[in-house]
Order: C-alpha cells, then structure tokens, then sequence
C-alpha cells in the first residue's frame, strides 16, 4: 500500500510578538480574513484555558465541505489543533510553533495527516502548502500595519 501521509511545514517572519499571534489566531471568528475558508466558532475553551485555547471548537467550511477543528494545545509558544473525523484528512493534525527574534517572530505552521484515496498526495501537498503560504503572507501584512 502506498504512503498516504501528508507532512508540510512553512516558516514565515511576522513583525509581532508570539501573544499577539497567539491572540489572532485564537480569534476564531475571524480566521476567515487570513484562510480561504468560513470559520466560526461553534464551542469555547475549557474553564481557565486561555480565551479560544483548548478544548475550543471551530467549524470550517471550505470548497462546500465542512469540518470541525478542535484546539488540542494553546500556550504564547504554540497551539495544536486536530480534524475530528477523517476529512479532509484523516488523523489531521496542525502544529503552529512561535519563535520571538526581536521585535519579529518566526511561526513555523505544519500540517500532517492522512490523504483520502481518491487525492493524489502530491496535489494535497500542494494545495496545503499554497494555502498556508498565503495565509501566513496575510498575517505579515495584518501584523505591520
């Protein structure tokens, strides 16, 4: 059986502190203006998590599909997030990492998981990394403002 596991990584400078990416992209209502999908949130953070950190639940509705994506992990240096379900990809996970350098921080976002049969790997790969490419692009130019 081929290897259907997908594992891309992107590295971007955004002029901001860890917190305050770690704020934004824990604003799940308005994820939407960085990422080509429809994000809501559908369900808050467990009592004494960090506002729309753990246990946080969005829903995400992109190309017609939709899914639920749950906050596993959130702290100023991280946050983890899991698909529940096997779609897009199945055992979906989503790690973003914060590194300050200065008065910037290097975010490393990676996404692995498990590619559907009936989708190439490769166009998979393809399509993740274009989307994060252009959502952390987005970011940058939401942060020097």
């Amino acid at each position: 059986m081929k290897n259907r596991l997908v594992d891309v990584t992107s590295i971007h400078i955004i002029p901001t502190t860890p917190t305050n990416l770690v704020t934004t992209l824990l604003d799940h209502n308005q994820l939407s203006r960085f990422f080509g999908a429809s994000i809501t949130e559908i369900r808050p953070a467990m009592a004494g998590a960090v506002k729309g950190g753990k246990g946080a639940q969005r829903l995400v509705s992109i190309l017609g599909f939709k899914f639920i994506e749950e906050i596993t992990y959130a702290s100023v240096d991280k946050i983890e997030y899991a698909i529940q379900g096997n779609f897009p990809l199945k055992d979906h996970r989503g790690v973003i990492e914060f590194y300050p350098c200065d008065a910037h921080t290097v975010i490393r976002y990676q996404i692995i998981g498990l590619v559907p049969r009936f989708l190439p790997t490769f166009l998979m790969a393809l399509i993740i990394r274009r989307d994060l490419k252009q959502a952390l692009k987005k970011l940058e130019v939401f942060h020097a403002c």
